[in-house]
Order: C-alpha cells, then structure tokens, then sequence
C-alpha cells in the first residue's frame, strides 16, 4: 500500500498515536493512526486543504514538524514556511531545508548558514549567521535549549 502511495519520502515523524510521513515528489503529508489507517492528507493530494485565494499546495517540501494541532512546513519549491493550526493557514515567505518547534508560539528554521527563530504572534523572523553551521536540534529537556553541530 505505502509503495503504491508514496513517490519520494523524505521525512517520518511519530506524534501522539500518529505516524505522519512527508513525500517531496508528491508534496503532500500523510498521517497514519495506529492501525496503519491513512486518516489525514495535506498539500498536493489534499489540495482543499491547502487552497485560498490563489495559493498553490506544496512543492518540493523537505521538512515538517508537529506541535500539538500545529503543523509547519518547509516548502522550498514555493519558497516558504507554511503554518498550518486547526483551519487556519499562515504563509511567511522565507526558505527553510529544516523546521523545528522551540514552542508553541516560535520555530527555528535553518537555511544555508542561517539560523532563523520566527515568532508566530509577532510575524516577526530573527535571523543568526554561523559560517560553519550543519545541523541543529531543539531539546526540551535543556530547558528548549537549541544545540547546533558546526565544522
């Protein structure tokens, strides 16, 4: 059932009794209860979920992240970050190969060298430079510190 369903698969993320799976070539995120039902699509298969005033659905999303009825998405082929919460949609145009929850209420975001915290309430993105930036983690258990691997 998964191979005739997914093309490219890029990320696989369990939340809650969900297992939620992102496929790049189809740009569309896929949830999965605990029974291995499909219960939920977002993005190119699930276009009603995604359309408004002139939007298109993802293309070419690489990264995703759940926080509670939250949702965000890096959707590089539209060179945005997609908030998705309950029926609302939020769109802020910045380019992301990765996304993280800090909190409810911010993301961190990394591009290139770049570390961004975006603040929902605010619509306000604050933006690090560190050259030899690869990766970074956020771990609740340090107090939402945020741990990043350099060169």
């Amino acid at each position: 059932l998964l191979e005739d369903l997914l093309s490219y698969p890029v990320r696989v993320k369990g939340e809650g009794e969900r297992l939620w799976l992102l496929d790049q070539e189809r740009g569309t995120l896929y949830g999965w209860d605990e029974r291995m039902n499909l219960v939920s699509f977002l993005g190119s298969d699930g276009l009603a979920e995604l359309e408004g005033e002139g939007e298109t659905a993802f293309s070419s999303p690489i990264d995703f992240d759940i926080c509670g009825d939250k949702i965000i998405v890096a959707d590089t082929g539209n060179r945005r970050v997609v908030l998705l919460e309950e029926t609302k949609k939020r769109i802020f145009p910045l380019l992301a190969r990765k996304v993280r929850f800090f909190d409810e209420q911010r993301a961190t975001l990394l591009f290139g060298k770049n570390l961004t915290l975006l603040s929902f309430l605010q619509e306000k993105a604050e933006t690090t430079a560190i050259e030899t930036l690869l990766d970074f983690e956020i771990f609740p258990f340090l107090s939402g510190k945020i741990v990043y691997l350099t060169r």
